[in-house]
């Protein structure tokens, strides 16, 4: 049963095709990465960076990556941006249906 529990709570992860490269999106779980959104500004970015890894398990992005990121094609970055919100527990086309939804003020 232990190891059925640790296996349970392993970070949820899945692989992508960007391009010619296969890329690992992973959960964020160090306590240390949590740090870097105090500012709350390029978060989607930041994310990217801490989520995505090569086939090895290196980080395939770094922060000096994010001003090329947000510069980038956002119809290609999609897939990974969905990926990372998918693996971290957003509900990103949850959230934009119940938006869509939700009843006005007035």
């Amino acid at each position: 049963m232990r190891e059925e529990l640790l296996k349970a709570i392993q970070p949820r992860e899945e692989r992508i095709t960007l391009g010619p490269h296969t890329l690992v999106v992973r959960e964020l779980a160090a306590a240390a990465d949590i740090a870097a959104f105090q500012d709350n500004a390029d978060m989607t970015y930041k994310l990217i960076v801490r989520c995505t890894f090569d086939e090895t398990g290196e980080p395939a992005f770094t922060d000096e990556d994010i001003t090329a990121l947000k510069a980038g094609s956002k119809l290609t970055l999609l897939p990974l941006i969905t990926a990372v919100t998918r693996v971290n527990g957003f509900a990103l086309e949850e959230n934009v249906k119940n938006s869509a939804a939700a009843p006005g003020d007035g």
